[in-house]
This record gives C-alpha cells, sequence and structure tokens, in this order.
C-alpha cells in the first residue's frame, strides 16, 4: 500500500507542477490576448481557444494534485477537530462512495465522445480556431484516471490510520 501511496503523489505531485506551469503560460496568453485586443484592435480566435484549452488542463491535473494537498472543499470546521480515526473513516467513505464511483462514471462517459474525436481528428469549428481539440478532449478521461489514482492513495492512507499508522493525518491541513 505504502509503494502505491507514494507512486500516487508523486504521480498528482508532477502534473501538479506541470499545471502550475500551465498557469503561467495561461497568464501570458491572456496578457497577450488583452494587448492585442485592447491596444492593436486585433482578436485572434485560435488565442481565445488557447485561454480556455490551457484552463481546462489546469483544472484537470490540479484537481488530483489539489486532492493531494487535501485542498478541496468540505467542512473543516468539524473534520480537523475529529482524531486521525474519525477522519479516516470520513476519508474512506468519501472515496468508496462518492469519487471512485464519480471518476469511473466520467471515465467510462467520457470514452465513446474522445473516441470519435479522435477518429475524426476534431478540430475547432471557428475559422482560425485550434487544431487537435481531440488532444484536449483526451485530458477529460485522463485527469480522472489521475483523481481515482490520487483517490486510491487517500483510501490507502485513511486504511493504514485504521490499522495504527496515523502519520498521514497529522495536524497540519495537509498530509
Amino acid at each position: 500500500m505504502k509503494a502505491i501511496i507514494k507512486f500516487a503523489d508523486k504521480l498528482s505531485g508532477f502534473f501538479g507542477y506541470i499545471g502550475a506551469w500551465l498557469t503561467t503560460l495561461l497568464v501570458i496568453t491572456i496578457m497577450y490576448d488583452v494587448i492585442t485586443r485592447y491596444l492593436l484592435s486585433s482578436s485572434k480566435i485560435w488565442v481565445q481557444e488557447m485561454e480556455w484549452h490551457i484552463f481546462a488542463v489546469i483544472i484537470l491535473f490540479g484537481s488530483a494534485y489539489t486532492l493531494r494537498q487535501n485542498g478541496h472543499v468540505r467542512v473543516d470546521i468539524i473534520y480537523s477537530k475529529l482524531s486521525p480515526k474519525k477522519r479516516a473513516v470520513i476519508d474512506i467513505l468519501g472515496v468508496l462512495i462518492l469519487l471512485i464511483p464519480f471518476s469511473l462514471l466520467i471515465i467510462y462517459t467520457s470514452k465513446d465522445f474522445v473516441l470519435s474525436s479522435w477518429d475524426v481528428q476534431e478540430c475547432s469549428p471557428d475559422p482560425g480556431g485550434l487544431p487537435y481539440r481531440y488532444i484536449l478532449k483526451a485530458m477529460i478521461p485522463f485527469g480522472f484516471i489521475l483523481i481515482l489514482i490520487q483517490g486510491i492513495s487517500i483510501l490507502f492512507k485513511a486504511i493504514l490510520t485504521l490499522k495504527g499508522s496515523e502519520e498521514y493525518y497529522k495536524e497540519s491541513k495537509h498530509h
């Protein structure tokens, strides 16, 4: 279990790092768009599409990293006051009842959506838009695979905590 936890946490960390750099790229892209649109009165469709493409990948890569950092929204006022074992039980229930089924549902239901996009080599329907939209669509199941893997890490951390190892539920907010 510890090897899987270590792998999942490193994987989420790697894609979180990529997401952080993509955030910088997004800021530069938006600055370029604003400057060209308002100072040069020239707007490009591909730049606007690039903004939402980058943003989508940031969200999909960053979700697993945020999960790893214990940064997703929940009622921390209650959760943070609980003992590590009670937090572990909540995490096990959350992962088994919500995170794993929802991730599997998104992965499964996006399969045909992504495959049909790849089959036609989908690109933007707008003149001057970006090609390779199918790559962006493939990020949907990939992002949820990352979330699923990180969810398994959380599940294993919680199980180990119930078995007596409280190293994963230290007093700080982050594990």
